[in-house]
């Protein structure tokens, strides 16, 4: 069970309020064909290996120290995920979150995006990961933050094999990011749940920021991302 807070789930809605809701299996995973994923932000090659062109898009944010999640079922467009933290505290307000040069940004929530499969109901979560953002432009920079908000959002009912992905600003996921997923047996939510804590804890073989498995034989940094895995988890643990 996830110690701390009592798990918040909330729902953007059209005229702007936050409906309280017990778990995200209440929600239906379903946009209108107008919100379906799009493919203008993205490069020729990644437009021709996307699997989300066409399917539901579902935006939202969520925040593990917190244990809070919130959704928007309102008309999708630009600054959806800073609507969502308006009002919140320790953030900035929209669109002022989304700046380079923000005060707060989006505090401790991370930006994630489901992609509801209009043929079945194989969906996929993308989460926002970059090595290089600020931690609090609503991006994950590690791998642990990864593995936190997924373990979140199965407390507040994501179903364990909807497929996670972790995106680039394009809403894609960059191959070498998949082959590490797919390397580590990290498909799903559930595998996330499952094996996460090992391979990146202190034990495991494998860069508790960027994923790939560079820490063995006493390897005190990885050798792909130059972090040092010791501070990359105490400054995880510290909120850092």
């Amino acid at each position: 069970m996830k110690e701390g807070p009592s798990p918040s789930i909330f729902v953007l809605k059209d005229d702007g309020r936050k409906n309280r809701v017990r778990s995200l299996q209440d929600f239906a995973w379903v946009s209108p064909a107008s919100d379906a994923m799009k493919s203008e932000l993205m490069r020729p090659k990644e437009r021709r290996n996307c699997r989300w062109i066409g399917f539901g898009v579902t935006k939202g944010v969520t925040s593990a120290p917190r244990n809070m999640t919130l959704i928007s079922i309102s008309r999708h467009g630009s600054g959806v995920h800073g609507r969502l933290i308006n009002g919140l505290r320790d953030t900035d307000p929209s669109p002022r979150c989304y700046d380079l040069d923000h005060d707060k940004g989006f505090g401790d929530f991370i930006r994630w995006v489901h992609f509801s499969d209009p043929t079945s109901k194989n969906h996929v979560l993308g989460i926002d990961f970059c090595l290089s953002c600020r931690r609090t432009a609503g991006v994950a920079t590690t791998v642990l933050t990864i593995l936190d908000t997924v373990g979140t959002l199965l407390c507040h009912g994501l179903p364990g094999q909807t497929e996670i992905v972790l995106l680039n600003a394009r809403m894609c996921e960059e191959p070498g990011i998949e082959a590490m997923r797919r390397d580590a047996k990290l498909l799903s939510a559930g595998n996330w749940d499952a094996f996460g804590s090992n391979l990146f804890g202190a034990s495991g073989s494998r860069c508790p920021r960027c994923g790939l498995p560079t820490i063995t034989g006493g390897v005190k940094f990885c050798c792909r991302c130059g972090a040092n895995p010791d501070i990359v988890r105490a400054n995880h643990k510290r909120g850092g």
